[in-house]
C-alpha cells in the first residue's frame, strides 16, 4: 500500500518538478545575456550558480527513476556534488555584492572545506542504498564521515550568508537594495534550510522508507525551486538598476562646464560640505589641465586614485560627470555611464544656451536617486 501511494505521487511530483525548473532556466539566459553586455563579474557567477543548480535539479529528478542501484547511487552523488558548488557559488556571489572581489580569507577557508567534502565524495562515498518496490534510494549515513563534513560546511557556509547579509542591510542606503537583501535571505532559507535541513532531519524519525523518500523529494525540490526563484527574481530585478548590485558607499555625484563651472552635484557623504564642491571642481579641472599640459596630449584623464577613494570622470561634448566612490566596478561605471547619458538627453539645449543660471539643472536630483539611491 505504501509503495503503491508513492507510485500514486511520484508523477505529480515529476511534474511539477518539470514545471518549476523553468524560472530557473529563464534566469539563467536573463544572467547570461547580462553577462556578455556588461561582462560583470557577478553577472558571470550567476550563471554558473544556475547552471550548477540545473544540473543538480537534473540529478535529484534522475535519482529515484533507476531499479538499478549503481545508477542510483551515482545520480544521488551527482546531486549532493552540485549542490555543493551551488553553495559555494552563491557564497561568491555574495562577496561580489558586498566587496566586489570574488575571494577573501573567508571563502578561502570554505574552499578547503568544500575541497575536503568533494573529495571525500568523489573517492569514498559512504552511501546506504534502500530499494523501496523496483526503485533505489540513497542517502549518507548520518554518523559518517561526510555527514559531519557537511554539517561544517553547512554551519559554516550558512552563519556567513546571514553575517553577510545583516550587515549588507544594515549599511544599505537604498530602500530597492533592503529589498534585495531580504529576497536574497528568504531565497536563501528556502534553498538551503527548508530544502536541506528539514530532509535530513525526517530522515531520523520517519517510520516508513518510502514516506521519508517522498517527503525529501516533495521538500527538496519545492523548497529548492522556490529559493532560487527569489534569488534570480532579487538579481533580475536588480539588473535593472546596476548600481544596486554591489554595496558600496558613493560620496559626491558631480557635473561641471568644461570651463569649471559647477552645474550639478549630489552630495551623499557627510563628509563633504556644500562649499568644497566649487574646490573640488576647480582641483578636478586643474589636475586635467596640467595632464594634458605636461604631457602634450588631448587626451582626456577618466580617473583619480586616492587612498579609500576613486574619482571616475566622464567627458561628454558639453560637459563632464564625475563621480567618488570607494572603489570602481562594471556596476559604478555603468551608472556613472547611463545618469551622463540621461543628463545629456534631457538638458541639451539649455547646455548650448546656457548663461550662468545652474538651477535649470536641478532637476537632475531625480535622474540620480534613480541610478545611486
Amino acid at each position: 500500500m505504501q509503495f503503491q501511494t508513492f507510485q500514486a505521487v511520484l508523477p505529480v511530483l515529476n511534474v511539477m518538478t518539470m514545471l518549476s525548473t523553468i524560472p530557473t532556466m529563464i534566469f539563467f539566459g536573463f544572467f547570461l545575456r547580462d553577462y556578455l553586455k556588461t561582462k560583470q563579474q557577478i553577472f558571470a557567477c550567476l550563471v554558473v550558480t544556475f547552471g550548477f543548480y540545473l544540473v543538480q535539479h537534473f540529478a535529484t529528478a534522475q535519482q529515484g527513476l533507476f531499479d538499478n542501484q549503481a545508477n542510483a547511487e551515482l545520480f544521488f552523488i551527482i546531486t549532493r556534488i552540485f549542490n555543493l558548488l551551488t553553495l559555494y557559488c552563491l557564497l561568491m556571489v555574495l562577496e561580489l555584492f558586498e566587496r566586489n572581489t570574488p575571494f577573501s580569507g573567508r571563502i578561502t577557508i570554505l574552499t578547503m572545506i568544500m575541497a575536503a567534502m568533494l573529495g571525500a565524495i568523489a573517492t569514498n562515498p559512504e552511501v546506504i542504498s534502500e530499494k523501496v518496490g523496483d526503485f533505489w534510494f540513497v542517502r549518507f549515513p548520518f554518523d559518517g564521515s561526510i555527514r559531519i563534513i557537511q554539517v561544517i560546511f553547512g554551519v559554516v557556509s550558512i552563519s556567513w550568508f546571514f553575517t553577510v547579509l545583516i550587515r549588507s542591510y544594515r549599511r544599505a542606503k537604498a530602500p530597492k537594495q533592503k529589498h534585495l537583501i531580504i529576497l536574497i535571505v528568504a531565497g536563501l532559507l528556502f534553498y538551503e534550510f527548508l530544502g536541506s535541513v528539514i530532509p535530513v532531519g525526517m530522515e531520523q524519525i520517519a517510520t516508513h522508507p518510502d514516506e521519508y523518500i517522498i517527503f525529501l523529494i516533495g521538500t527538496i525540490e519545492f523548497s529548492g525551486n522556490i529559493g532560487m526563484f527569489l534569488i534570480g527574481y532579487a538579481f533580475y530585478r536588480a539588473s535593472k538598476e546596476p548600481w544596486l548590485l554591489q554595496r558600496q558607499k558613493v560620496h559626491l555625484l558631480l557635473v561641471y562646464s568644461k570651463d569649471g563651472l559647477d552645474l550639478f552635484s549630489k552630495i551623499f557623504s557627510d563628509e563633504i560640505a556644500p562649499d568644497d564642491v566649487t574646490l573640488l571642481t576647480g582641483g578636478f579641472t586643474a589636475v586635467s589641465s596640467m595632464f594634458q599640459e605636461v604631457t602634450k596630449s588631448q587626451a582626456k584623464v577618466q580617473a583619480i586614485q586616492f587612498e579609500g577613494r576613486i574619482l571616475r570622470l566622464i567627458n561628454r561634448e558639453l560637459f563632464i560627470t564625475a563621480l567618488l566612490v570607494d572603489y570602481t566596478t562594471k556596476a559604478s561605471e555603468l551608472a556613472l555611464q547611463k545618469f551622463s547619458e540621461e543628463f545629456d538627453q534631457k538638458f541639451a539645449d539649455q547646455l548650448r544656451k546656457f548663461a550662468g543660471n545652474v538651477s535649470v539643472f536641478e532637476s537632475a536630483s531625480t535622474i540620480a536617486e534613480k541610478y545611486f539611491s
